[in-house]
């Protein structure tokens, strides 16, 4: 396993928003050992509250570029598109007017942590899904289905394909 200690030194927190989502959800990953020490989980658990307060301190940033090559890259693979298609289905009924729902973006976050780390409540991570809600409308704009697909790519970039089952099955 990784020097778990060296995890909390300030040199080791990402200096980008992605970054430390991407940490987290590798440390939420590692949780789901069970073979773990319960010393190692809490000091899992300890760093990524860290990055959590970290993650706050960002200012969203859209790179508009990136986000035009996201769109056609999805636009050109009928595969990925069919898959996002599905999970636009599968949190349909949390939409009003076209738009994905505080509810359903919550819901669908939810899901991705059920499948990462095994959490079964949002009392662990509902202050770090109300700030990813306003942060992320502010980068990918209203959750219509474009906005929604812009949300799932860059979360995808973030997930082990494994993962992608139980994210479909939780909802």
């Amino acid at each position: 396993m990784t020097d778990l200690q060296g995890l909390l030194k300030d040199e080791n927190i990402p200096s980008t928003r992605r970054e430390i989502k991407r940490k987290i959800i590798s440390l939420q990953t590692m949780l789901r050992v069970n073979e773990m020490t319960a010393d190692n989980r809490k000091l899992i658990e300890k760093n990524i509250a860290e990055l959590r307060k970290h993650s706050t301190t960002f200012q969203p940033k859209v790179d508009k570029e990136e986000l035009e090559k996201r769109r056609s890259f999805i636009e050109n693979n009928p595969g990925l598109k069919d898959i996002f298609q599905t999970l636009w289905a599968v949190f349909f009924k949390y939409t009003n007017d076209g738009y994905l729902s505080k509810e359903g973006y919550m819901k669908f976050n939810h899901s991705v942590l059920i499948s990462l780390g095994g959490l079964k409540s949002f009392e662990d991570v509902g202050a770090m899904l109300e700030s990813d809600w306003h942060y992320d409308k502010s980068v990918f704009g209203p959750f219509d289905t474009k906005g929604f697909f812009d949300l799932l790519f860059e979360t995808i970039g973030k997930l082990p394909l494994i993962t992608m089952g139980p994210l479909m099955a939780h909802y």
